[in-house]
């Protein structure tokens, strides 16, 4: 789970949840199952979103590295179950996706969601220093 400390700046906190991220990897080789049933959730969903970053290296370099063979386009298609999942597609600029089961959002929300959240990113190099418990969960402005 994530830890909010009100006090921490926010690039603070996003530093600490990349450690806490690394820290567990060390258990990475441990199977949902197992986890479900340690936790006393066995055959019970854990978790209600996913988050996926994907970092293909598709550049100018590597196309000419490739001869050529040209890459001139990526695409992942991946289906889950998760209500909801954002996907975010790095290149020349941010690329936000949005998968989510429309029995728990409708289009608009999940358009205000990536709304607030493209916000967000924009947002970062100003807030960056900014204690969380101060940062507006409505609008940024």
């Amino acid at each position: 789970y994530l830890r909010l400390e009100e006090s921490s700046p926010l690039v603070q906190w996003l530093l600490d949840q990349q450690a806490a991220q690394a820290e567990q990897d060390a258990h990475g080789h441990v199977g949902l199952a197992l986890i479900q049933k340690l936790a006393g959730f066995a055959g019970e969903p854990l978790f209600e979103a996913m988050f996926t970053y994907e970092n293909y290296p598709i550049d100018a370099t590597v196309n000419q590295s490739l001869g050529e063979l040209k890459i001139s386009d990526s695409q992942g298609i991946d289906g889950n179950h998760y209500p909801v999942a954002l996907i975010i597609l790095t290149g020349e600029e941010l690329v936000l996706r949005l998968i989510f089961n429309r029995a728990r959002l409708d289009d608009a929300q999940a358009a205000d969601l990536l709304a607030r959240l493209s916000q967000l990113i924009e947002a970062l190099p100003v807030i960056a220093k900014t204690p969380l418990a101060a940062i507006p969960l409505t609008t940024l402005s």
